[in-house]
């Protein structure tokens, strides 16, 4: 009886084991966290998108560039091309050769020509329901304010401020002007220009923001701090901001910090808090900054840099980083990303996190040396449309959207119209599918 008792014990033992084995298969993929879908959300009333707007002209995109873009995508000879032509292009250039250029379409602002592009732009933005334009930077000249550098003939063109003369609207002899038809305008900061002009600007060799006086001129021989030339960029800015086109929120005048994490200083918190009483005393503005970070980079390694300082921050297009590994795990990956972004910021910070779409992503035409340290991703609308959903489930206390780009053809991260007649040319389709996803 007790041999028998025994066997049935080794029985049942047997049976769970077999049972246990047969359920448990291991790890299933229906566990993955990142393993879910992206659902339609529906844009909020009063979201505020802008787009990344471009100088293509003055080496902003050279000839080999171009006709990169130009190329079909032809993976077995390594050949990455958007196969698209800019439908500006199309229009100056009806026949290839017939002008040489520089970039896909002529963008001097000095050129009378540039007024009707600029106007065309202006009225697909509107299009595809842009509030608002962010210009590249106007920065000052070393120890020359109010002189500038960089883009600014090319902003107060833009922006209706000036013709291509450089005559003011309000001057009778003004010629042709842009018309925004209530479009506004952004002015972004690039701090690596800040940090490399007129010389490097390196922590490693002492070089922090306090520290630093630039020679402005040999003779007689003059100094400027670069501290103060830091102030100066910003007060330079907000020369703009009484413009009743400039975009505000809430009544603040918004700049985009670009490469905000590549300013040096000894005490940030100071440096912004000090500059922001400056441009405030100096031109009677509170600013809402938002800072530009790298793609993938957690907003906690920037906090003796800007964060805490600044109302906002953003990234790059999230397509621009190296690890093919996070591309094949798109759109989730950045879905996480962005929740993590909110969610350390607001606690921490009381800050907010704005998302940044792009329609695809193309270093091959940018960079034909390390293009191919850059996933490819290939303009899809289903692949854009799940990323802007992941942007409307991510949005901050203000809800804005910004777009990477309205015309980065180095990157071919544009949704300005290219030419339907060529490759794979898609007309004003992006202007139309953009509005649809943002705006109610």
């Amino acid at each position: 009886m007790k041999r028998n008792s025994k066997i049935g014990l080794y029985l049942c033992a047997g049976l769970l084991m077999f049972s246990s084995c047969a359920k448990d298969d291991g790890p299933s993929i229906d566990d993955y966290f990142l393993n879910y879908e992206i659902p339609d959300v529906e844009p909020p009333a009063g979201l505020q998108l802008g787009a990344y707007y471009m100088n293509l002209g003055g080496g902003g995109m050279n000839a080999e560039k171009y006709a990169r873009l130009k190329q079909p995508l032809d993976y077995a000879n390594s050949i990455l091309g958007a196969n698209v032509i800019p439908m500006l292009s199309s229009v100056n250039y009806p026949e290839e050769g017939s002008k040489a250029t520089d970039a896909p379409y002529p963008m001097n602002p000095n050129n009378e020509e540039f007024i009707a592009i600029a106007q065309q732009q202006v009225d697909w933005a509107l299009q595809a329901g842009l509030d608002f334009f962010i210009l590249p930077n106007c920065n000052t000249s070393m120890g020359k304010y109010p002189n500038v550098l960089g883009d600014t003939a090319f902003v107060n063109v833009v922006t209706g401020r000036r013709d291509v003369t450089g005559k003011a609207a309000n001057d009778p002899a003004c010629g042709a002007l842009v018309d925004l038809k209530g479009l506004k305008y952004v002015i972004s900061v690039n701090m690596n220009n800040f940090n490399n002009q007129p010389t490097a600007l390196k922590a490693e060799e002492g070089g922090r923001v306090e520290e630093v006086q630039d020679v402005v001129s040999t003779r007689p021989l003059k100094y400027q701090t670069r501290l103060q030339r830091f102030n100066d960029i910003f007060k330079r800015i907000a020369d703009y901001f009484s413009d009743p086109n400039y975009f505000k929120v809430d009544g603040k005048p918004m700049v985009v910090i670009i490469a905000a994490d590549k300013t040096h200083s000894l005490d940030s918190k100071k440096l912004y808090a000090d500059m922001r009483a400056y441009v405030k005393e100096e031109r009677g503005y509170d600013m809402f900054l938002v800072a530009r970070q790298g793609a993938f980079t957690p907003p906690g390694r920037y906090q003796y840099y800007f964060v805490g300082n600044v109302d906002a921050l953003c990234c790059e297009t999230m397509y621009k980083q190296t690890n093919y590994n996070r591309s094949q795990m798109y759109p989730q990956l950045i879905d996480q990303n962005w929740a993590y972004f909110q969610s350390f910021l607001s606690s921490n910070f009381g800050h907010e996190f704005i998302p940044t779409v792009s329609p695809a992503f193309n270093w091959y035409v940018e960079n034909l040396q390390n293009y191919a340290q850059y996933p490819l991703v290939v303009r899809n609308k289903d692949t854009f449309k799940t990323l802007c959903n992941v942007a409307k489930r991510n949005l901050g206390r203000h809800p804005i959207v910004f777009v990477d780009s309205f015309n980065d053809w180095n990157t071919n991260t544009a949704i300005e119209p290219t030419d339907p007649a060529y490759g794979d040319g898609y007309g004003t389709e992006y202007l139309d599918f953009v509005r649809a996803q943002f705006k109610r």
